[in-house]
């Protein structure tokens, strides 16, 4: 399958005091949890394939993203489960306000609207409980954390033009000094490695592949980063790991929407 890159379509994030959120560190005692540095936590390995989900003609990465962490974590935690490419475009269009045949309306959108829509009224009958944020994004070891609880983390990159180049061809995602940006893209997280085993320390989904991506990347281009409830995910690997308060997540997170999770 020959590579190239598709569209950009994140949009730049809400402030904190534009729309509260919370923030994962909050409520991780990471003293608790497991000593992660000699192991490969891989979420990427039993999904047989990254479909498009319209990405290549259109700016909807935040959406096309919730489509792959669906699959992901349908197929580690029960069985794969795969949106359509209708139901991903008929979240563009709620979420981003996109209007098919109109190009005028393709301007990406904002993951926490992308996450709430998630919340709210779900995707091909998935719904998440609720969501919060990594406020420290770049930190890698926090990461891993993340990705090995929670079986996902939704990160957004300013995407620099040397990206696009690597990934067609073929390339590590790595910082290139001086790449102007080319905007605002979303992808999941699923799979890391341990530090010095491999050149590509983690692994994103885009645009129909598994793209590496080394550490200095990650502090040079990643913007926010998120974990989101998933019922499919918590039933299925326990609703209370050591060192996350889960239940205080889940409460706080209906205190600031005012909603039932």
């Amino acid at each position: 399958m020959e590579r190239q890159h598709g569209r950009l379509g994140r949009n730049k994030p809400y402030s904190a005091e534009e729309r509260p959120r919370l923030s994962l560190e909050d409520y991780l005692d990471t003293s608790n949890l497991p000593n992660l540095s000699g192991v490969t936590v891989d979420w990427v390995s039993k999904v047989p394939s990254w479909p498009m989900y319209l990405n290549d003609s259109l700016g909807d990465c935040t959406c096309a993203a919730v489509g792959h962490i669906i699959e992901a974590q349908t197929a580690y935690a029960s069985r794969e489960f795969s949106v359509t490419d209708n139901e991903v475009l008929s979240m563009y269009e709620a979420v981003g306000g996109y209007v098919p045949g109109d190009p005028s309306t393709d301007n990406g959108a904002i993951i926490q609207d992308v996450l709430q829509y998630w919340h709210d009224t779900g995707i091909a009958g998935h719904k998440i409980d609720s969501f919060a944020s990594i406020a420290n994004h770049t930190d890698v070891w926090l990461l891993k954390q993340a990705l090995d609880i929670f079986g996902t983390v939704y990160l957004g990159i300013n995407c620099p033009t040397s990206a696009l180049d690597q990934f067609d061809a073929g390339e590590v995602w790595s910082y290139v000094p001086g790449s102007p940006i080319d905007g605002g893209h979303a992808i999941p997280l699923q799979r890391q490695y341990p530090v010095g085993t491999t050149y590509g320390i983690l692994d994103v989904i885009t645009w129909g592949h598994v793209q590496p991506m080394t550490i200095k990347f990650v502090k040079n281009y990643v913007e926010e980063a998120w974990v989101v409830i998933s019922p499919d995910w918590i039933e299925a690997n326990g609703a209370a790991p050591n060192g996350l308060n889960l239940a205080g997540l889940q409460a706080d997170f209906r205190a600031i929407t005012g909603q039932v999770a």
